[in-house]
């Protein structure tokens, strides 16, 4: 019973972003809205789940960096647990993670130590040398390549199904003739001879 309340009170004790907090929660609407990525600030932006517990050691880190961040750069969040498009849109597989949208909206990630310094060096100077990635398209189609690629191959595959069991199906039907006609000669063979 201990462990079964012990286990409740984990649960409902995850740290979220504060109201009050200089962490903007950001969801799909208001990414669109405040032009992330096509105005004149950089947004560093932590992607995270509130049942994880690498991102709850992290959550009190960004908002204590977000009040300490005296650059340009905008800080923000977004819970994946609710904003589910939006994590799928920028291919987060993993959380924590940390990227930088930077003017013209080019993507840093980050990928150094969850410390309120690492956070504040990244963004004074550190990011210019990571690697760069072209932002993600809101491209709604359903039919990318892969898919496609995928859906010629079924369709290969069925069609050569499809030959191997017509073929089948002829040699069978053309030796179940040829079973019967050599039946019939067996019996006229055997009939006896009249003299």
């Amino acid at each position: 019973m201990y462990i079964l309340i012990l286990l409740i009170v984990q649960v409902y004790s995850y740290h979220t972003i504060s109201e009050n907090s200089k962490v903007k929660t950001l969801n799909q609407t208001e990414f669109q809205q405040l032009n992330i990525g096509r105005d004149s600030h950089s947004w560093f932006i932590l992607f995270y789940r509130p049942s994880c517990p690498h991102c709850q050691k992290v959550l009190p880190v960004w908002e204590s960096f977000a009040e300490y961040n005296q650059t340009s750069s905008k800080i923000g969040a977004v819970n994946c647990e609710v904003e589910k498009d939006l994590c799928k849109l920028f291919s987060i597989d993993a959380v924590p993670t940390m990227i930088l949208i930077s003017e013209g909206g080019n993507l840093h990630h980050y990928s150094g130590n969850r410390t309120k310094e690492s956070f504040i060096q990244f963004l004074d100077k550190n990011w210019q040398n990571n690697e760069t990635e072209t932002p993600p398209k809101d491209d709604s189609s359903i039919f990318d390549t892969t898919t496609i690629f995928i859906l010629l191959l079924l369709v290969l595959v069925g069609f050569l199904i499809w030959i191997y069991f017509q073929e089948k199906y002829e040699y069978s039907s053309i030796s179940s003739q040829a079973n019967q006609s050599s039946i019939i000669e067996m019996q006229e063979i055997n009939k006896p001879i009249e003299i």
